[in-house]
């Protein structure tokens, strides 16, 4: 089959690093798969893509407004080409619905609904339109069973919507070497906590900040990651005054051996879909700790450690209970990995391809 995926672009987040993984696995069934993007920003996630033999066509050159009209037409090009388009994100799924729409393409349409909720829900006027753009899929997957629930509220219950968990290469992080520690501002005697993500709204890197001031001095905190709320971060750890303990590392391409070189993974979050950087932190023989929130609970519930969210004194309790008992740190370790593989890329492969050509018979 020819294979299109639309997704806005390719920041470093867990949607956009499902394709990365995904595709060249598409390829190696046979099938001829590529990538358009709106926003035309070239991250390592791009070049990653660009260097597993993908191609990657842009609706602009640049950065792009996630609703800029313009993806439409860009979009109405290419559409007509494909057997199977499969959408990433709200701009891609109205895009292509709208797109194959008016140009008349036969694909069949096929979307991931990422995140267990979003701001359009419970607005009426966004309710039409989404039971319209949704109604323009042959097959709608969510990723948890929360997310299947949620979104059935919003355009009710069909019989084309099913729940595939997303997935990783597991071994390949759970093989990675560590970094060298001082590459990331800390000391072999450190305790080095780490959570990776982007600086946004969904995330909660402030919890995990405040929790510092609770730890003892050696208990480093390292930030993986960019985004508009890094500043508001910053501002946090100065006001708590452990700014000092805190290192702001930035997009890293070796987030693998970066987690294998701290003690504990953490993600601090107010929500999720299902969250690939947990699976990720749970696959290199770490304690991994979240926050008690939809999205995580159900990926990390009965292995790892859940916390109420927001609650940075029973966070630094859990921190102190791993540090001081290595029994218990180690049982947790374990249990983790064990709930990774639970989420293997390879069961997902399956049962995409499997959509796909039941769709298109």
């Amino acid at each position: 089959m020819k294979i299109l995926h639309v997704i806005y672009g390719l920041p470093m987040a867990g949607a956009e690093k499902l394709i990365v993984d995904f595709a060249p696995k598409l390829t190696a069934l046979g099938h001829e798969v590529d990538v358009f993007i709106f926003d035309g920003v070239e991250t390592p996630f791009y070049h990653a893509l660009k260097d597993s033999g993908i191609k990657i066509m842009k609706s602009g050159k640049g950065h792009i407004f996630y609703y800029d009209i313009r993806n439409v037409f860009n979009l109405m090009k290419v559409v007509c080409k494909y057997d199977v388009i499969h959408t990433h994100t709200t701009p891609a799924q109205l895009f292509v619905a709208m797109a194959t729409m008016l140009s008349g393409a036969r694909a069949k349409l096929v979307t991931t609904e990422h995140s267990t909720n979003n701001h359009r829900r419970g607005k009426w006027y966004f309710k039409i339109l989404d039971r319209w753009m949704y109604n323009r899929y042959q097959h709608i997957i969510c990723i948890s069973e929360t997310a299947k629930t949620n979104l059935e509220k919003q355009i009710g219950k069909k019989s084309n919507i099913s729940v595939i968990e997303n997935g990783i290469d597991v071994e390949y992080f759970h093989q990675a070497n560590p970094v060298f520690r001082d590459s990331l501002g800390c000391k072999d005697s450190d305790f080095v906590l780490t959570m990776v993500a982007r600086f946004c709204d969904a995330k909660d890197q402030n919890t995990i900040i405040r929790a510092l001031k609770h730890l003892p001095e050696d208990c480093k905190l390292v930030l993986v990651g960019s985004g508009d709320l890094q500043q508001d971060c910053e501002n946090v750890a100065a006001e708590e005054h452990v700014q000092d303990r805190v290192r702001f590392v930035g997009i890293r391409k070796d987030v693998p051996a970066v987690l294998h070189a701290s003690d504990v993974i953490l993600m601090s979050s107010h929500w999720e879909g299902l969250s690939l950087s947990s699976v990720e932190g749970m696959s290199v023989d770490k304690p991994f700790i979240a926050s008690d929130v939809e999205g995580l609970r159900e990926v990390v519930g009965g292995a790892g450690i859940l916390f109420k969210e927001g609650d940075h004194e029973q966070l630094a309790k859990e921190i102190m209970h791993l540090k001081e008992d290595r029994d218990y740190y180690n049982r947790i370790a374990a249990q983790c990995y064990e709930r990774a593989q639970r989420y293997d890329i390879s069961s997902l492969v399956k049962e995409y391809n499997s959509i796909y050509q039941n769709i298109t018979k």
